[in-house]
């Protein structure tokens, strides 16, 4: 799911340079560098930047929301986790493009082995081993994204799929998942330790 989010958004980057370069060339050879002119296409520019920053915040979570409020959910095992590089987004924030590799596991029981790449904060550099839930696209299986720990609490209607997977799954250690500019991992013993000491 974070992919193909990631496409969209440097398509969506991609038509930001492409219109300031046409206001570029509209401002010196139509506008004959109009000082009015060249305050509106910077105008222009930072408001699509902003806008760009705000969807690249929003839009992974919506369509993760999405995908869970239509019960598209999955229990995942966090076998191992590989730093892949650091990336930044558009506001700067450092990150850390992080490959996780799962063990998917159906209502049933059934598992299968997938990869996922996502962007942490650089601060949660040690992923522990656990499980969390993931979303994923009904059409497209394989399209899969980390469900943060507070949108799993916000739908009531995922009781029954979690009590299954709490009956097929014996000894599950779930792991406290948050988005804020990049996904963060812990164990409920860290979670409950960062809390304490604020």
């Amino acid at each position: 799911m974070e992919q193909k989010t990631i496409r969209i958004l440097n398509w969506i980057y991609a038509a930001i340079g492409v219109l300031f370069a046409v206001l570029v060339i509209l401002t010196c050879t139509v506008w004959h560098f109009s000082r009015s002119a060249m305050i509106a296409d910077c105008l222009i520019i930072f408001i699509m930047l902003m806008g760009f920053g705000y969807l690249e915040q929003v839009l992974p979570m919506q369509r993760i929301s999405k995908a869970v409020s239509q019960g598209n959910i999955m229990l995942a095992e966090i076998k191992s986790s590989e730093k892949v590089r650091e990336v930044k987004d558009t506001s700067f924030h450092a990150c850390m493009l992080v490959q996780l590799n799962l063990d998917l596991i159906a209502e049933n029981g059934g598992r299968r082995q997938a990869v996922l790449e996502s962007r942490f904060t650089s601060g949660n550099s040690k992923i522990p081993h656990g499980y969390v839930y993931v979303a994923y696209d009904a059409k497209r299986p394989g399209e899969i994204g980390l469900v943060p720990t507070q949108i799993l609490m916000q739908h009531a209607n995922l009781e029954p799929i979690i009590r299954t997977y709490e009956e097929t799954v014996k000894d599950l250690c779930y792991l406290n998942v948050a988005y804020n500019h990049g996904y963060q991992i812990q164990t409920m013993r860290e979670t409950i330790q960062k809390v304490k000491q604020k």
